[in-house]
C-alpha cells in the first residue's frame, strides 16, 4: 500500500497492457454473447484467433491515438474522448477487413459482425470505466491513508493573510498539515466559520 501511495503516474506500458487486456477480453466476451456461451461453437469460430486479432488492431490504432498517454488520475472529457475515436477507427478497420475478407478472398470474416458490435461497445465502456476506477482509488489513496497520517494545527489571524496561508496549505500535495480552526483577536469574528471568501454566522 506504500508503493501505491508513493506511485504518482502510471507508467505508459502498463496502461498499453491493461487496454489490450481489456480488449482481448471483451472480444471474448463478445464471443460468448454471440454463440449463447456454448463453448462448442465458440471453438469452431475461433474464438480466441478473432480476439486477439481485435486486440492486435486495438494496439495499432492505439499507436496513432496515443490514448495510453493520458494521464490516469487526471482522467477527463478528452481521454473519454481519445478513447472514443480509438474504438470507432478499430471498428471501422474491422469492418473494412471483414468486407474485403468476404468479398475479395471469398473466406469468413475476420470477426463476426455482432462479435465486432459487442466487442466495440464493452471496451468503450471498460476503457473508460477502469481509467475513473483508478482515478478514484488515487484520490482514496490520497485523502484516506494519508490522512491518517496528517498533523492538526492551528492558523493565527482569520483575515486575509490567514486564507492565503491556508490556500497554500491546501495547493501543496506533500503538505500534511490539518487546519481544524483559526485564532483571532477581532471580536466580531467569533462565532463565525471561516469559508473560501470569508465568514458566515455558524
Amino acid at each position: 500500500m506504500n508503493f501505491l501511495t508513493r506511485l504518482k503516474i502510471l507508467p505508459r506500458w502498463i496502461i498499453a497492457t491493461l487496454d489490450s487486456f481489456i480488449l482481448l477480453q471483451c472480444a471474448l466476451f463478445g464471443y460468448l454473447v454471440r454463440f449463447n456461451f456454448e463453448l462448442a461453437l465458440i471453438e469452431q469460430n475461433d474464438a480466441f484467433a478473432g480476439s486477439f486479432t481485435f486486440m492486435v488492431g486495438g494496439l495499432l490504432v492505439m499507436q496513432n491515438t496515443r490514448s495510453y498517454e493520458g494521464i490516469v488520475r487526471h482522467t477527463g472529457f478528452r481521454d473519454g474522448s481519445n478513447i472514443f475515436k480509438t474504438v470507432i477507427i478499430n471498428f471501422v478497420l474491422f469492418l473494412f477487413l471483414n468486407f474485403f475478407h468476404g468479398n475479395f478472398l471469398n473466406d469468413r470474416f475476420l470477426l463476426p459482425t455482432s462479435v465486432l458490435i459487442i466487442a466495440s461497445l464493452s471496451a468503450m465502456f471498460m476503457l473508460i470505466f477502469y481509467r475513473l476506477l483508478v482515478k478514484e482509488l488515487f484520490v482514496y489513496l490520497k485523502n484516506g491513508i494519508t490522512a491518517r497520517e496528517m498533523k492538526n494545527g492551528i492558523i493565527f489571524g482569520a483575515g486575509e493573510a490567514g486564507i492565503i496561508a491556508q490556500e497554500a496549505i491546501k495547493r501543496d500535495s506533500k503538505s500534511l498539515f490539518n487546519t481544524v480552526a483559526f485564532l483571532d483577536d477581532d471580536p466580531k469574528r467569533k462565532g463565525k466559520t471561516l469559508m473560501e471568501k470569508g465568514f458566515s454566522e455558524v
